[in-house]
């Protein structure tokens, strides 16, 4: 039987148990992760998850990108499927991938999202195909936002967070657009996305091309 995936209504404790587990395994292995896209805004504007995303969405540094390979096999152990989800174009590097539980053929899946260091900002990398071509596609958020972190209370534990993260809402919705709570929202600076040409992208942080 096909699986399907599933949204957080009604779903909600094991949404939380498997952030939970994500928590615990980046935390063992000193990944510093943060919440990112709409579980953010979630996190923010109503201090819970939004009731009609369908995933959950985190956030990570380049530099910490191949380390989270090694925490497959943890993850499996506790029943979770690794997806990759991109792999990059001139190196083969993972970017984003996502886990998985499947429970009674439905699943939650859990992004786990990249931002590489390039040219004084941090780029959110994804491979991207038109007209049969296929590219990297970067969108760019201004470094400022991910210089320091900070801890919120959520999701009964302390999650890390962009210190400026209403910035960072405001610069990926629009200025307090982000208050309004819409089932079919989009983020604003999908459209300012960026093409890159094979080993044309550096990560600054490592000094590899991605």
């Amino acid at each position: 039987m096909l699986e399907r995936q599933i949204g957080y209504k009604n779903n909600k404790d094991l949404i939380s148990e498997y952030l939970k587990d994500v928590k615990k395994i980046f935390d063992m292995n000193n990944i510093t992760f943060f919440l990112f896209f709409g579980t953010l805004l979630g996190a923010i504007r109503d201090n819970d998850f939004i009731s009609y995303d369908n995933d959950v969405d985190i956030a990570i540094f380049g530099r910490d990108v191949d380390k989270t390979i090694l925490l497959d096999r943890q993850f499996s152990e506790m029943g979770y499927r690794v997806c990759t989800g991109n792999r990059l174009i001139s190196s083969n590097r993972r970017s984003n991938y996502y886990i998985m539980k499947p429970e009674q053929n439905k699943y939650i899946k859990i992004d786990i999202h990249t931002l590489f260091l390039f040219r004084n900002a941090r780029w959110y990398v994804k491979r991207c195909i038109e007209n049969n071509n296929i590219y990297e596609c970067a969108i760019p958020y201004p470094k400022k936002f991910f210089i320091t972190l900070e801890q919120i209370n959520f999701n009964e534990d302390k999650y890390n967070v962009p210190r400026n993260s209403i910035g960072l809402l405001n610069y990926s919705w629009g200025i307090d657009l982000w208050k309004i709570k819409n089932e079919h929202g989009q983020y604003g600076n999908d459209m300012l996305a960026l093409h890159f040409l094979p080993g044309e992208f550096k990560d600054e942080e490592n000094g590899e091309k991605i």
